[in-house]
């Protein structure tokens, strides 16, 4: 994409968030991967306020990227008739008895999250097993950001898909295929990431979720599972996520041209 960007006459500048603040001078500011933001949290809102807030436009915007770091996002995007899994969202400071949810809705398998993580940081199965252990991880998730406890859904060990929308136009399409035995589908647990091929429909159904979200975004990845010929959305990432331009030979190019549209 940066070679796209150079033969372009577009010059860019890295910025790591823990070193330096944003360069002044500069036409616009592309948040692309603070990987690191969840581990701390308060530091990174208060780097993030300071420097976007001097009038340079932040893609994606600064408001975009603040409602994007709470996943209880997911609950809006639910009432407003998006399917995602069945999930409770425990904002912070509450309490959640998992034992008692499994009693009453004879739950064989959970998934327990952070509403602040990425890259499933703290993201737990939960079964009959680990029931008292997985407890005292969602007091202490919920006590740092709030948390969520979500059904487990089988359909992840044949892959998540990811749909990218680069100035809410489709690019291409990845499936994120877990390591055998696991159902984490980041690469550093062993997942693999290719290209999928094109479905109209499913294609269709994630540009909808795109637009029910409202958001004007530069790029925005669409994840989930197909249940029933259904899509159900996991997340709808706005904010930092993986862009996958290495599965598709024309996604360097698309992701290009979208910022050159923002900056003419």
């Amino acid at each position: 994409m940066l070679p796209f960007l150079h033969n372009n006459n577009i010059r860019t500048e890295p910025v790591v968030w823990t070193e330096t603040a944003v360069p002044s001078g500069l036409e616009a500011v592309i948040v692309r991967s603070p990987w690191d933001y969840y581990y701390k949290h308060a530091e990174f809102m208060e780097w993030f306020k300071n420097n976007s807030t001097d009038g340079t436009p932040f893609f994606n915007s600064s408001s975009t990227i603040i409602k994007n770091f709470n996943k209880i996002y997911l609950r809006e995007l639910s009432e407003r008739g998006v399917k995602i899994p069945v999930t409770e969202f425990i904002e912070k400071g509450g309490s959640f008895d998992l034992a008692g949810y499994f009693r009453a809705n004879g739950s064989k398998k959970l998934v327990i999250k952070p509403l602040v993580s990425g890259g499933a940081h703290k993201t737990t199965v939960v079964t009959s097993d680990n029931l008292s252990e997985s407890q005292k991880e969602l007091d202490e998730i919920i006590s740092e950001t709030g948390g969520m406890v979500q059904e487990f859904l089988p359909q992840i060990h044949a892959g998540e898909l990811s749909f990218l929308f680069f100035n809410g136009k489709y690019s291409h399409t990845a499936i994120k295929i877990p390591a055998q035995g696991d159902f984490r589908v980041q690469n550093y647990f062993g997942g693999v990431y290719k290209k999928y091929p094109e479905d109209e429909k499913l294609i269709s159904e994630a540009s909808e979720i795109l637009k029910i979200s409202g958001e004007d975004t530069l790029y925005a990845r669409i994840d989930g599972l197909v249940i029933n010929g259904k899509f159900n959305l996991i997340e709808l990432e706005i904010f930092e996520p993986a862009l996958f331009l290495h599965t598709d030979e024309s996604a360097a190019a698309n992701f290009g041209k979208a910022i050159l549209e923002r900056l003419s």
